[in-house]
């Protein structure tokens, strides 16, 4: 087997981008053995619409051999000195059944968070309140 990938980050003052493509071929001494194993392409973004304030985020992981959406996270997060609210979306499909489920989180100052989870921030800019 044999692998190669590329990627791609822009980090900006509020706004991120990450892209990647990653591929592995089959090797083999039998010419009907050899093909694309995997080809994926994964990418993710991260901008404020109000910096410290409005945080929207967004992923998504596609496979070009199977042409199937493995997985689609979407948040959008409002913050401010005392708490925070957000709401999220994320969408999974690693069997062939898409699974979509719907995230809410109420963050206060001080105190701690409630409700379900997402996960951390794709772009690793923020923990809790800290960054706003």
């Amino acid at each position: 087997v044999r692998s190669m990938g590329a990627n791609l980050s822009v980090t900006r003052p509020g706004f991120g981008l990450q892209a990647n493509w990653s591929r592995t071929i089959r090797w083999s001494e039998d010419p009907t053995q050899r093909g694309v194993g995997s080809e994926t392409m994964s990418g993710s973004t991260a901008f404020e619409l109000i910096p410290g304030r409005l945080r929207l985020e967004g992923s998504a992981r596609y496979d070009l051999v199977t042409k199937r959406l493995w997985e689609m996270r979407a948040q959008a997060r409002y913050g401010i000195q005392c708490c925070g609210f957000s709401v999220a979306v994320n969408r999974i499909n690693w069997t062939g059944t898409p699974d979509t489920g719907w995230h809410f989180n109420i963050e206060l100052a001080n105190v701690g968070s409630v409700g379900t989870s997402t996960g951390t921030d794709m772009m690793g800019g923020r923990a809790g309140l800290g960054g706003f």
